[in-house]
């Protein structure tokens, strides 16, 4: 009796341990580095001036920088700067920061 229950107390603590780590690993997974105005640049930048027009942003397959373009534009020059590229990261990086705690970063 106290051998079964042995047993089925290993089997127990086996199966636990193993539904932690790939709950870890899932977490892992899901975090995905945030890009650099470097990153962007690269990716968007095709006539490499060191900076992004609404053209640029427009062919890109990734339509977010050219939705909210004239959001991160903020000198309203056209063109989308590493530092505007920047600024972007930190309030987004700032707004998953307070959504962590509980509140919400107006951008």
């Amino acid at each position: 009796m106290m051998t079964k229950n042995l047993i089925k107390g290993i089997l127990f603590a086996g199966v636990f341990s193993m539904a932690i780590s790939v709950n870890a690993q899932d977490a892992v997974k899901k975090v995905k580095p945030a890009p650099t105005p470097e990153k962007l640049l690269k990716n968007f930048d095709t006539d490499k001036n060191g900076s992004i027009n609404k053209a640029e942003a427009e062919a890109n397959k990734n339509q977010s920088i050219f939705k909210r373009f004239d959001k991160i534009d903020t000198d309203k020059n056209g063109e989308i700067s590493k530092s505007e590229l920047q600024t972007m990261i930190d309030k987004r990086n700032n707004q998953k920061k307070g959504e962590k705690k509980g509140k919400k970063v107006q951008e």
